[in-house]
């Protein structure tokens, strides 16, 4: 943790101020050759799934990305989730504040995306309910842009299972070597 002053300028923020943070690293690492600006890869889970989905509305410099278990539309998923009285506490209600809503929702700039999204949820999660996953998935896909959608059975906001944790690395690790430019193969990754 970056300490308290750090977590108060987040406030109020859901993945849109991370951005910034994100991006600029991934800036400073390739400006000092430590990463190949061609063979950049993006993932995050839960909180970091909101991030990732942010990043890659604003930055399109990711060969590949894989949002996890995360929220998309704050608007659509209030009520839905184990959060909404937090949501509600730090933006006000839905319906009082849209504008908010839209904000710190990566869906509302999602018409930018132009990297390819392994989208991934649980089929049980109450805290990021699998429907975001699903809205994320289509809004890419109806756009052209080479998705796949991954919802566990039978798991929650975690992946527990050892198999399906198993199988999630290796559909990560599969989804970033098929967009890899040095290992890119003909399949571009856009399941039906």
């Amino acid at each position: 943790s970056y300490g308290r002053e750090f977590s108060e300028t987040l406030r109020g923020s859901r993945g849109e101020l991370e951005t910034d943070d994100v991006t600029s690293g991934v800036a400073d690492l390739v400006d000092r050759g430590w990463a190949d600006p061609d063979r950049l890869f993006l993932t995050g889970f839960s909180y970091g799934g909101i991030t990732s989905a942010h990043v890659v509305t604003r930055d399109g410099r990711f060969a590949a990305a894989a949002p996890e278990h995360g929220i998309y539309d704050f608007y659509s998923n209030f009520g839905t989730d184990d959060n909404h009285l937090w949501h509600a506490e730090e933006f006000g209600l839905p319906w009082e504040d849209a504008d908010t809503y839209r904000e710190i929702s990566s869906i509302t700039d999602v018409g930018e995306v132009e990297t390819p999204l392994l989208v991934t949820a649980g089929e049980q999660d109450w805290r990021c309910p699998p429907t975001q996953a699903e809205q994320l998935y289509v809004s890419v896909r109806k756009q052209g842009i080479p998705a796949k959608l991954v919802v566990y059975q039978d798991e929650h906001h975690d992946v527990g299972d050892p198999e399906r944790a198993i199988h999630r690395l290796e559909a990560l690790l599969d989804w970033f070597e098929r967009h890899d430019p040095m290992t890119e193969s003909d399949d571009n990754g856009v399941e039906s």
